[in-house]
């Protein structure tokens, strides 16, 4: 069970590996079962950029989810992040160090799933709202030294729909959960980005379980980067 989990692993890690600048994803969560239908959860998220060249992004999550029917779920939670601004220049040619910027994030989704068997197929709907306050930043001439006026990064908010279709097949003797999904993200210039992923979850105990995926994105929007990446993660249940 392990090293067919382990396998699986190291085919994500091998496909991330030999494409061009992988990036990897990394988080921990925990969750809580408050009554039969109703759950509360927390989550701390890492991702560097891509080729591991440094850090990307830090945040930290609470949600809730509220199972309203046996084949729909409903939840909602909050994010907040700290993000990564590379260096770089404006279009007067002056230079902008490096700097870190907090994004706060909402969300609600729906969730319907139905079951073959073994097999199942779900639909998210999620919407989400991200906003980046203003931030006054260091800024330079040309030369990089020679110190400016602060840059002023104006405070921003996005709004996006977010619609993933997953298949999902459980060897419950194995313990393991082999998943494929798509991911389309709307916003009001219309289609921006889709996210492909292919990954499996192991169940090492009824509390713990671990996953590991690959996921090619096509676009990028601010926060995130583009391209092919490495997800690992593991998840407490008490």
């Amino acid at each position: 069970m392990k090293k067919l989990f382990i396998s699986i692993l190291a085919a994500a890690a091998c496909i991330a590996a030999c494409a061009e600048g992988p990036a990897l994803w990394t988080t921990l969560s925990a969750e809580k079962k408050i009554t039969k239908q109703w759950s509360a959860a927390a989550e701390v998220e890492y991702r560097t950029l891509p080729e591991f060249d440094g850090t990307d992004r830090v945040s930290f999550g609470i949600s809730t989810d509220y199972q309203l029917l046996p084949f729909l779920k409903v939840d909602a939670g909050y994010t907040l992040m700290d993000c990564h601004e590379q260096d770089r220049w404006t279009s007067k040619k002056n230079f902008i160090p490096a700097y870190w910027y907090v994004r706060h994030r909402t969300f609600v989704s729906a969730t319907g799933k139905i079951k073959f068997g073994a097999l199942s197929i779900s639909l998210r709907e999620r919407w989400q709202y991200t906003y980046r306050p203003e931030k006054s930043v260091p800024k330079f001439e040309a030369d990089g030294t020679t110190p400016k006026a602060d840059e002023i990064v104006k405070g921003k908010g996005i709004s996006v729909l977010r619609s993933r279709l997953q298949v999902e097949y459980n060897f419950k003797p194995l313990r393991l959960s082999p998943f494929a999904a798509v991911e389309m993200y709307h916003s009001g210039s219309g289609l921006d980005k889709t996210r492909y992923t292919l990954g499996a979850q192991y169940k090492i105990s009824k509390k713990h379980s671990l996953e590991a995926y690959y996921r090619y994105q096509d676009h990028s929007d601010e926060d995130e980067v583009d391209g092919n990446i490495i997800g690992l993660g593991y998840k407490f249940k008490f």
